[in-house]
């Protein structure tokens, strides 16, 4: 699973800040896709303990 290798690779706020540039680029590519959606898919789960 990829979010199961970022969070090995990753410190929780080094993989957060990832996910918020990631979420940063889906948001101008996916113009349809509402910021509440966004922030769930991409950042949600970096808070779960890993």
């Amino acid at each position: 699973m990829a979010r199961v290798e970022l969070a090995a690779v990753f410190g929780p706020v080094a993989l957060a800040t990832y996910a918020v540039e990631r979420m940063t680029e889906a948001a101008l590519d996916l113009p349809d896709i509402t910021a509440p959606e966004l922030f769930e898919r991409f950042l949600v789960w970096t808070w779960l303990p890993w």
